[in-house]
């Protein structure tokens, strides 16, 4: 666990912090329902304060009676509780912050790689930071039999990869992601991934920090970029743990880096976070706080601010991560926090990406009808026949046009006056423009007609009505030649038009097809050259991994042969210490004999000195006794 200390039984480790031991934490209420569900028995210590549960049943999810976290859910203390309980900040370690820079300083082609493997939308992690206060009460909120976020107003949301896919905009193909070697091949190939990212312990998993060097190191080998991309995505975002380090069932995972596309790594991220979540369960409910949480809490925490009660944050932009930048997620906690406590003040309303949001404006603009359509209904139209009605002798066509009637009453009088005629007895009946009979006596006080029409006898009258009719029938067979000609040439119009359409579409059809086979044979070729390109390319780590391995071994011998010489050496020098202490020991030995006899010859030199001495003295007793003698015989003596 990063910033704490060392790692206790559980996967929980560190420093505990909080208040003295002297209030009671880490055991469920005890009431019969309690000790049904979570049992003293089930309970293990994990450092000194923080308790873990062995199993947690279903129920404690819901039932917030049952266990001390979900007396903190309700009263609205859980962050409150972390607080008191944690003196350092909650270990929520999705990397927003870290993975973003780094993503931030990659080069152009790098870019292109990761667009290319299917995880341009990570780039959306650019410039942002995780909410950590509103992920930890999340993991609170997360139902983990059910499969589903529950949030206080009581909405239910069911996870389901598509969620992970559109939050993050990573691939969801129909491959489930390796979780284990199925050959020798990947077996030596993800080998060759252990030795190259330098791991210490295969249990262990790989190091962050290679990781990390290895993607921000400078471009060479594009498939080792994937990998260590790949690996370095799980750890930071996709899959965290609470340690520094991939977890090792992750590691097969790097068999996807050859085409990441056709894998559901959604399904995969959806697992380990339920995974993470039921591991913080166990800790958090008996305890009612837990020192972190693992798994992509990111993903909680857009799908969580896409559906509060408010209106939606650009709800077209795919993924959800470009839509939501650290301004507007501020907004969003600032709003749905309840003061001095949990969140959850806004309530959430039931949203679901790829439909349109139910706090959105559902207004559109008017759709305007194209010129080519507004012509096409113009002919139609003009191609019916126009129906025709007779409304008191006269003739109403549906244009509103009034025609003269062939037969009947005219428009001034009977059907034996024409216009301007008159009878006998010199009285004139014509319409005014509201339809009212006007009856005439004095023609030329009206003004309506003039005096020479007075004069017109009635065979003018009946020769100017036949000419008249004559003239009135042709303008209408001209004007129904006309309109048949006209229907004809916009009929013919027509024809044209849509043929020239029809072929235009057909020769569209014709190059889209073109092109359709050309981009499958550019495809094709393109996979073929992907797929000559990746077997030359693991021929090449073949060989390369072969001679790192050759040059490991010829290294392991000379470091042997060199281990060999200096032992040698070593045994060498303590001979000739041995040696040399064997010589000194027998000097000073000899040494020592040699002082022994000295002293031996001197003291027996000493005795003769004595002996000699002594003798002299009795000599000159001697000659004391004997008196004086001549000097020949002292001489003698």
């Amino acid at each position: 666990m990063a910033g704490g200390g060392r790692r206790g039984r559980g996967g929980i480790g560190g420093r505990s912090g909080g208040r003295s031991a002297g209030r009671s934490r880490g055991r469920v209420e005890k009431d019969v329902v309690a000790e049904e569900i979570i049992s003293d028995d089930e309970l293990e210590s994990v450092g000194t304060k923080q308790k873990v549960c062995k199993k947690i049943d279903d129920a404690v999810y819901r039932d917030n009676k049952l266990s001390e976290g979900g007396k903190m859910k309700e009263e609205g203390k859980v962050i409150q509780r972390k607080k008191d309980e944690l003196k350092r900040p909650e270990n929520i370690n999705c990397r927003v912050e870290d993975f973003g820079l780094i993503l931030n300083e990659f080069c152009e082609k790098k870019r292109k790689i990761v667009q290319e493997m299917g995880f341009s939308g990570l780039f959306g992690l650019v410039d942002r930071q995780l909410p950590r206060e509103l992920c930890y009460w999340l993991v609170t909120r997360v139902d983990v039999p059910s499969y589903s976020l529950v949030t206080p107003d009581g909405l239910e949301f069911t996870f389901d990869p598509i969620q992970l896919h559109w939050v993050l905009g990573i691939p969801k193909g129909h491959l489930p992601v390796p979780k284990k070697a199925v050959d020798e091949e990947s077996k030596h190939f993800l080998a060759g991934v252990l030795a190259r990212f330098s791991t210490t312990n295969v249990k262990g998993g790989l190091s962050r920090k290679n990781l990390v060097q290895a993607v921000e190191a400078p471009l060479q080998d594009v498939f080792e970029f994937r990998v260590a991309f790949l690996l370095l995505a799980l750890v930071d975002i996709l899959c965290p743990t609470t340690s520094y380090r991939l977890c090792p069932k992750l590691l097969p995972a790097a068999i996807a880096a050859v085409d990441p596309e056709s894998y559901d790594w959604c399904s995969l991220v959806l697992e380990k976070v339920m995974y993470s979540v039921s591991s913080f369960a166990r800790r958090f409910y008996p305890s009612g706080f837990s020192k972190g949480c693992g798994g992509c809490t990111i993903f909680l925490a857009i799908m969580y601010v896409d559906r509060l009660k408010r209106p939606p944050v650009k709800w077209g932009v795919f993924p959800r991560l470009k839509a939501w930048t650290e301004v507007e997620i501020n907004k969003a906690k600032k709003a749905d926090r309840i003061t001095g406590g949990d969140f959850g003040k806004l309530g959430c309303v039931n949203a679901s990406y790829g439909r349109p949001h139910v706090r959105a404006a559902l207004d559109h603009m008017p759709l305007k009808r194209s010129s080519m359509a507004a012509e096409i209904a113009e002919v139609l139209m003009q191609a019916v026949d126009v129906e025709e009605e007779d409304v008191d002798g006269g003739l109403i066509s549906t244009q509103g046009v009034k025609k003269r009637p062939k037969e009947g009453r005219g428009y001034f009088g009977w059907n034996n006056k024409a216009s301007g005629s008159c009878s006998g007895s010199g009285v004139h009946d014509v319409h005014d423009v509201n339809g009212n009979d006007i009856s005439v006596s004095d023609y030329i006080a009206t003004g309506l007609i003039s005096s020479p029409i007075i004069l017109n006898n009635d065979w003018e009258d009946s020769q100017r009505r036949e000419r008249e009719e004559i003239e009135r029938q042709e303008r209408e067979r001209q004007e129904i030649e006309r309109e048949r000609q006209e229907k004809e040439r916009q009929e013919k119009e027509v024809r044209e038009r849509q043929e020239r359409e029809q072929k235009e579409r057909q020769l569209a059809e014709e190059k889209d097809r073109e092109d359709q086979e050309r981009k499958e044979k550019e495809l094709q070729k393109v996979r073929e050259e992907k797929e000559e390109k990746e077997r030359q390319e693991r021929e090449e780590r073949q060989q390369r991994y072969e001679k790192e391995r050759q040059d490991r071994e010829d290294k392991e011998r000379v470091v042997l042969q060199e281990v060999e010489r200096v032992a040698r050496e070593q045994r060498e020098r303590v001979e000739e210490e041995q040696r040399l202490e064997r010589e000194e020991t027998e000097r000073e030995e000899r040494e020592r004999v040699r002082s022994e006899k000295e002293q031996e010859a001197l003291d027996r030199l000493e005795k003769e000195k004595e002996e000699y001495e002594r003798l002299n003295k009795e000599r000159a007793e001697n000659r004391v006794l004997r008196g004086p003698q001549s000097p020949e015989r002292i001489d003698l003596e």
